[in-house]
């Protein structure tokens, strides 16, 4: 990503009162995503490989006063996976998330 992440997505350092309480993943995500203008793109196929799959793992956030980057980050790593910010061929910021194995991966063989 060229560029700050607060200053290309700053919808995602918006600041809220959120409590997440044994939510499928795929509908907290959902309910996030709605939110917000920054799209949040999952790679389906990493976690097809790792057995992870969003609609059966619940996830948590306690009660208080956060921002959505936050908070998508802690239930994600709930689910062993993680978020990288992407810029797709157009200049347009997304954060793409994928299994911490496949993140692991790619950042060994970047050049």
């Amino acid at each position: 990503v060229q560029g700050s992440p607060g200053k290309l997505a700053p919808d995602m350092f918006k600041r809220l009162n959120v409590e997440i309480n044994q939510t499928p993943l795929t509908e907290a995500l959902d309910a996030v995503s709605s939110r917000l203008d920054t799209p949040l793109l999952l790679d389906v196929n990493s976690m097809a490989r790792e057995g992870i799959d969003p609609a059966k793992i619940r996830v948590d956030h306690p009660s208080g006063n956060s921002y959505y980057k936050r908070i998508v980050d802690r239930m994600l790593a709930q689910a062993k996976l993680t978020g990288r910010w992407r810029q797709d061929e157009a200049g347009k910021v997304f954060y793409w998330i994928t299994t911490t194995k496949q993140a692991v991966r790619e950042e060994t063989q970047a050049p």
